[in-house]
């Protein structure tokens, strides 16, 4: 007798999805799916994707004083206070945080290529900045795996990142690389090996990088690109989200100049000398 026969004959209830495999409700217990039901507030364990990891992050970045409101609102709901059940073990909730004694360091000097700046705010700009050791790019071309994106928006973005890169000392030799559109669910590896014979065959040298502008922020298509670039091809890769490429703005240059720069084997920045010594001493890895 089928499962669904045995549903029909023992409650009188026909199947709608009688070819769907059943579940594991307990050892040696199968259901069909369409007649259970899952408990609401489990913990679900598998990897988010990229819009809910998204919406995680935004949920949980949250300024310390609202953190510190909600924690507070969770004592309350808890109703710690005269509770039976904490009282029958003998645990008390402290009502007050722990207050933890602090200080503020003063930032490192940070040494570019010209000078030396001491980040103010958490953070600094490379606005008329130059790397400490620029690389030369000379050999590389792009694929466009995000189909929606025009040409003349991906070709403004290249001149822009260009500038961008010689503005912070790079030697770029092939200011026009060669576009190349692929789609995103074909064959990565075949595309990423055309780009490879392009960049090549264009600066009559041996490739130095591949640029890919991605159509979101999926982890699969990112992934298999540096599988394919580091572990096939051999050269590093550079992916770019498709929702910077019509703004081309020079601050998300910079920032992916950064990334280059050292991809190719240049220096950026170094620390000033002295400034933490037990780290400037000597190459260290924080």
């Amino acid at each position: 007798m089928t499962v669904a026969d045995y549903f029909l004959k023992r409650y009188n209830r026909r199947l709608n999805y009688p070819f769907l495999p059943c579940i594991v409700v307990r050892k040696n217990n199968f259901l069909p799916m369409e007649v259970c039901e899952i408990s609401p507030g489990q913990r679900f364990t598998r990897r988010l994707n990229a819009k809910q990891s998204s919406e995680f992050i935004t949920a949980t970045a949250l300024p310390p004083q609202t953190r510190f409101n909600k924690i507070t609102q969770g004592l309350n709901l808890l109703q710690h206070k005269n509770n039976p059940y904490l009282e029958e073990f003998g645990l008390k909730i402290d009502q007050n945080m722990q207050v933890i004694p602090a200080r503020i360091m003063e930032p490192p000097r940070i040494t570019f290529g010209q000078g030396t700046i001491r980040p103010q705010l958490n953070g600094w700009n490379l606005q008329g900045k130059r790397f400490m050791k620029p690389a030369t790019l000379q050999s590389w071309s792009l694929v466009n795996f995000a189909g929606a994106v025009p040409i003349e928006a991906i070709k403004r973005f290249i001149r822009e990142l260009v500038t961008t890169l010689v503005d912070l000392g790079l030697h770029v030799v092939n200011r026009t690389p060669i576009v190349l559109n692929a789609d995103p669910q074909g064959a990565i590896e075949r595309s990423l090996k055309e780009a490879w014979l392009n960049a090549g065959n264009q600066a009559r040298a041996e490739p130095q990088m591949l640029f890919c502008i991605l159509p979101n922020a999926g982890p699969q298509l990112y992934a298999e690109i540096k599988r394919v670039t580091d572990t096939i091809i051999g050269i590093p890769s550079q992916c770019l989200q498709s929702k910077h490429i019509a703004s081309a703005k020079k601050q998300y240059c910079a920032n992916v100049g950064l990334k280059v720069n050292t991809k190719l084997g240049g220096s950026n920045h170094v620390l000033s000398n002295g400034e933490i010594p037990f780290i400037s001493d000597k190459p260290t890895v924080v």
